[in-house]
Order: C-alpha cells, then sequence, then structure tokens
C-alpha cells in the first residue's frame, strides 16, 4: 500500500465503523471538460482568424505561466493524497482531469510560444485551438475539484 493507506472510499477503520464515500464525479468532469474546452477553443480560433486575438504569444505565454505554476501545485498534491480524508479522496478522483488539463496546456502553450502564430497559418490556428483547448479543460477539472472539496 502506499502511504499506508487504505485507498477504498467506503473502507471502515476501526475508531469508525461506518465511513461516508465521497462521491466522485469524474465522467461528469470529463464530458464537461470537453465540452467546454471544444467551445472555448472554437471562440478563441474564431478570434484568431478574424485578427481580433491581436497578441496570440500573449495567450500562449499566460497559458505556460498558468500550466506551471498548477504543475508546481501537482508536485505538492502526493503529499495531500498519502492522508485518508475528503482532501485526499478528491484529489484521487480528479488527479487524471488536472494532470491531462495542464500537461496539454503545458505542451500546446510551448509550442505556441516556439513558433510564429500568424492568422492564415493552418497550423497556428490548430495550436490556438489546442491551447484554448487544454486551458478550459485545465479550469473545468479545478472547479470540478473546487466543487468535490466544498460539498458534503
Amino acid at each position: 500500500m502506499l502511504c499506508n493507506c487504505n485507498y477504498g472510499c467506503c473502507q471502515p477503520t476501526d475508531s469508525q465503523p461506518t465511513v461516508e464515500c465521497t462521491t466522485c464525479t469524474k465522467g461528469m468532469m470529463i464530458l464537461v471538460g470537453i465540452i467546454s474546452g471544444i467551445l472555448f477553443a472554437v471562440a478563441g480560433v474564431l478570434l484568431f482568424i478574424n485578427s481580433l486575438l491581436t497578441v496570440p504569444a500573449a495567450a500562449a505565454w499566460t497559458t505556460l505561466a498558468a500550466a506551471a505554476v498548477y504543475l508546481t501545485a501537482l508536485l505538492i498534491l502526493p503529499a495531500a493524497s498519502c492522508s485518508c480524508g475528503k482532501i485526499a479522496d478528491c484529489i484521487r478522483c480528479h488527479f487524471g482531469g488536472i494532470i491531462t488539463g495542464v500537461f496539454g496546456a503545458l505542451f500546446s502553450s510551448v509550442i505556441g510560444v516556439a513558433l510564429t502564430l500568424t492568422v492564415g497559418d493552418i497550423l497556428s490556428t490548430a495550436i490556438i485551438a489546442l491551447i484554448f483547448f487544454f486551458f478550459a479543460y485545465m479550469i473545468v477539472s479545478t472547479l470540478f475539484l473546487i466543487k468535490c472539496l466544498i460539498s458534503d
């Protein structure tokens, strides 16, 4: 066992004969994340194509900074997930979605920063779509983690 913890959410302990289960809404998080990511990517691409996103590199740099901060926080999360409580259950439930959003945002924004993003270029449009998609996915997974932490 990792961290000397019993990972089943309904496992009773000696001090508590019955334990409340934390409801994991991972499937809903993935669905909402993908739908909002697609909508956010379409909006970002439309802004980019119509030259309303005047500095596309700023979007890439902002997403890169947010993903880097998130990645730093994810290095701290294993310490919190070694405990056996509500916080640990929520982190374990939503860790896959958060890590997918963070690494997707990190990789797509690094590519966006490395390239010259010009209007009319199909590769630039695809990179902008990926940046916006994974940024939205990262935000949605964070909101679902917060919802799990504050729900009863």
